[in-house]
């Protein structure tokens, strides 16, 4: 999830002095994103997940990237699940939901071959709008977009004072 600069001048402003940071200011800055941002997205995450199969894939991986903007990422791990279910791959459809769909297939048995039918997706929880990330997401970032702001402001006015 990203978030958009819009109309709003003090992201705009944030957003251009952080391009135009040098590498140690922009160093410091993601620093105390990670430091200050990493455990609300985590516990918000893990508060929420409310199935064994949200606590495997979602919260794992959960962490903030940092950068211009930070982006707040969950279900990050590329290996499989017991089970074979890929958290990278499949994050969407446990934090969205899937709609349980039949499976038919020709299987060959010995004495020829029949058709067989199977739930593939009854694991999954009921298609819906918003999961536990989308739910966090909700609710800390406007106050994340504000603090990465005030850290931008911050880590300038203490580079002036020479810390």
């Amino acid at each position: 999830m990203v978030v958009k600069v819009g109309d709003d001048r003090s992201l705009q402003a944030a957003v251009l002095a952080f391009k135009l940071a040098d590498r140690g200011l922009k160093k410091r800055v993601n620093d105390a994103t990670r430091t200050h941002l990493n455990q609300p997205w985590k516990t918000g995450i893990a508060r929420r997940a409310s199935t064994p199969l949200e606590q495997r894939v979602l919260v794992p991986g959960a962490r903030v990237a940092a950068g211009n903007p930070p982006a707040f990422v969950a279900a990050t791990s590329k290996r499989r699940l017991s089970g074979g279910l890929i958290p990278d791959v499949d994050g969407a459809a446990v934090e969205f939901g899937a709609s349980d769909i039949l499976t038919t297939y020709r299987r060959r048995t010995p004495s020829g071959s029949t058709l067989v039918t199977r739930h593939t997706r009854r694991q999954l929880p009921r298609p819906r709008k918003r999961g536990p990330v989308m739910d966090t997401l909700g609710e800390i970032g406007h106050r994340a977009a504000s603090l990465w702001t005030q850290l931008i402001v911050k880590v300038y006015y203490d580079a002036s004072e020479g810390k």
